[in-house]
């Protein structure tokens, strides 16, 4: 089980397994190391980029999103994984404890589970959410390029993303202006190549202002 949590356990986890006085004696051997209220990391585990974003999500109840949700499913131009977790807002608008200096929490007040995946054994945003949050981030051309990327490798599909812009507009979310470009562009509906070659040269074009069809007979 640790091994799946990526050398972390909490507190909870623990006495179910030893028992209050055995894990309590195991954190005073230094065989569990506390690294935040109610959270334990197995002494000698690696501490990975994976290991940070897993403890955040436990810490705050929450799930990988944005640009650790894009490195962790391998979109276009995201290759580290920083800890950035995104939490349902609580009534009454409390904060959470603060965990980290270096975590980026985001806060929603739309995150159904239909939005949520297990990706690599961390709960993360699924895909047509992932590309509907980074809108707030990067600018339409960037964007478009990146959902282009991730629908040729089929990661997500235009129709996904568009059900998931209606998800978070019913709930009141800020503006969508940039998936809503996107989705209404021309030249966002057409099979985006079969190869990364045929993205790179179609990404020369777009930059200059030129906008091909792909797989134009």
């Amino acid at each position: 089980m640790v091994q799946s949590q990526f050398g972390l356990l909490t507190r909870d986890q623990g006495l179910e397994f030893f028992g209050r006085r055995g894990f309590d004696r195991r954190v005073r051997r230094g065989e569990f190391i506390r690294v935040a209220r109610g959270l334990y990391r197995v002494a000698g585990s690696p501490v990975t980029a994976e290991q940070r974003l897993f403890l955040a999500t436990l810490a705050y109840s929450g799930v990988a999103s944005h640009r650790a949700a894009a490195a962790l499913r391998g979109f276009q131009r995201y290759v580290d994984v920083p800890p950035e977790v995104t939490v349902a807002r609580r009534p009454g608008g409390k904060g959470e404890r603060a965990f980290g200096e270096h975590v980026r929490l985001h806060r929603t007040n739309c995150l159904p589970t239909s939005h949520i995946e297990l990706v690599r054994g961390i709960p993360t945003t699924t895909a047509a959410r992932t590309i509907c949050d980074l809108s707030s981030l990067l600018s339409t051309p960037s964007l478009g390029r990146l959902l282009d990327d991730a629908k040729r490798r089929s990661l997500v599909t235009y129709e996904a993303v568009a059900a998931c812009r209606d998800d978070i507009r019913s709930r009141g979310r800020r503006r969508t202006t940039v998936i809503d470009e996107l989705l209404e562009f021309p030249w966002i509906g057409f099979n985006p190549g079969e190869s990364p070659p045929e993205l790179e040269v179609r990404t020369w074009l777009e930059d200059a202002g030129i906008y091909p069809v792909a797989q134009h007979r």
